[in-house]
């Protein structure tokens, strides 16, 4: 009896480890590891294409760890590779690609994208149909090659040539269009990827740091002396040096570089103060005291915020009255944007802060996240860009949420930062390189890179500016300005 039951048990459970195991051969189970997730945006599957015609296929790549390569396959066969500018590779990362079908027939398309780790996805698989080009088969014939005979219309009174309303039977019509006829259309690859063009270089004297720009003019300050160097932005050359009236003899002057209602604000490192210079009567200077070696400047709707580096702190000057106020903000702040009247800071062992003019503090990223140096605000997107250098990356804050919602891999160490919020395009100082990066504020794409002057470390990649699509570098090493102009590229 217990014999019975006890091969009815035996029975019954290898007749569930069957069904499990079937089960397990159908579900759906997760993969492990996965690659890049990667969509073809165009063109659609099914799109009749021409034989001998240039075809572009666009796609989309993600992945966490970032998508260092891209292959397009067509039947099975690599035709196209492109490789991150970035060695770490980046998220999203988006590609044209081009290939050319050489006869009639049916085209399997995918894509292919690796991510750091070597891991691969691939998209949706589409079909391309090649045809002959419409309109070279069969063309028509040309009324010029071909003998037609003239037409002639009786008229009672024939002193004029009648107006042809209809055509005769048989008789070929005059042409109203001899143009090319249209053929399906087919995308057209960029030449390149849109960049910068350089304008000029301007030498303004020795160690450039912080930068202004206004209207009309640019400001300089210089490092190795009390000096502030006036650019004409029309000319594009130096049309005054004003005296900051810092105390001589103190070694390093000119850090950050800022313009606010009528006065330009320079911050003197070692003398632990910024110098008020008013535009319209530069001779009128107001020391005002702030915290020990002040670096980064940054000019609000109605307040000016200096971020002092060795005194773990940011004064905020009220623009009307000059008057201060002071604020602990920890862990060595060195450079800042505005947003209204607040300022985003970046500290180099700190964090991220959020300082109002009415002297509150928000920590908006911790000190674990990196080690953070330039910034940059967008106010048309509320976003801020910030440089990290820990591991050579820009992160973008959402300053809706205050979270990190896209972190971009540099191939150099990132320094000073500017937005165009025009064209929503980020330029950022890479320093060790003398390369300025730029990256598209829509997608968190790097496009590429353009050289600058001589920069130099640590000293420079600090001073960078923009009106409009002008964009100004200040080359410490080089002892110049460069100026490059991006309007092609709105």
């Amino acid at each position: 009896m217990k014999t019975s039951r006890y091969w009815r048990w035996h029975f019954w459970l290898v007749v569930c480890f069957l069904i499990m195991a079937a089960l397990a051969c159908t579900l759906p189970w997760p993969r492990r590891g996965a690659g890049p997730s990667v969509v073809i945006d165009s063109p659609s599957s099914g799109t009749t294409v021409e034989v001998g015609q240039e075809v572009t296929i666009q796609s989309t790549s993600t992945d966490a760890q970032g998508v260092a390569k891209v292959e397009l396959w067509v039947d099975e066969a690599t035709v196209h590779t492109d490789s991150s500018p970035v060695a770490k590779g980046q998220t999203p990362f988006s590609v044209l690609q081009s290939w050319t079908p050489l006869s009639p027939g049916e085209y399997t398309i995918l894509v292919k994208a690796y991510n750091a780790a070597g891991q691969v996805g691939e998209s949706e698989a589409i079909t391309l149909s090649a045809v002959e080009a419409i309109g070279e088969a069969s063309p028509t014939p040309s009324l010029e090659a071909t003998e037609t005979p003239t037409l002639v219309v009786a008229s009672p009174t024939p002193t004029s040539t009648p107006t042809l309303t209809s055509t005769p039977t048989g008789v070929a019509p005059t042409p109203v269009d001899t143009a090319t006829p249209t053929s399906t259309p087919t995308a057209t690859p960029p030449a390149g990827p849109c960049l910068p063009t350089s304008v000029t270089t301007i030498g303004v004297g020795t160690h450039p740091k912080g930068v202004a720009t206004g209207a009309n003019k640019v400001y300089v300050g210089l490092h190795d002396v009390p000096q502030v160097k006036v650019i004409d932005r029309a000319s594009n050359t130096v049309v005054a040096t004003w005296d900051t009236k810092a105390a001589a003899g103190l070694g390093r002057y000119a850090n950050g570089v800022a313009i606010s209602h009528g006065r330009v604000y320079v911050a003197n490192r070692n003398g632990n103060n910024v110098s008020a210079i008013l535009i319209s009567n530069p001779a009128d200077v107001q020391i005002i005291p702030v915290g020990v070696h002040p670096f980064g400047v940054a000019a609000g709707s109605d307040y000016v915020f200096v971020a002092n580096f060795d005194s773990n702190s940011v004064t905020v000057i009220n623009s009307s009255d000059l008057g201060t106020n002071t604020i602990g903000v920890p862990g060595n702040p060195t450079m800042l944007a505005t947003i209204g009247n607040s300022a985003y800071v970046a500290s180099w062992s700190g964090g991220v802060y959020k300082v109002g003019s009415d002297g509150s503090v928000t920590q908006v990223l911790s000190s674990d996240q990196g080690r953070f140096f330039g910034v940059a605000a967008n106010p048309a997107t509320a976003r801020v860009y910030i440089s990290d250098q820990s591991d050579n990356s820009v992160e973008v804050l959402d300053t809706n949420t205050n979270t990190i919602v896209a972190t971009i891999s540099m191939p150099a160490v990132p320094h000073a930062l500017a937005v165009n919020s025009g064209s929503n395009r980020i330029y950022i100082v890479a320093a060790a390189e003398s390369k300025l990066y730029i990256l598209d504020g829509d997608t968190n794409q790097l496009v590429d890179s353009v050289t600058i002057g001589q920069q130099g470390v640590p000293w420079g990649g600090e001073g960078i500016t923009l009106y409009g699509d002008r964009i100004y570098v200040t080359d410490y090493e080089g002892s110049t300005v460069t100026v490059l102009d991006d309007s092609a590229c709105d």
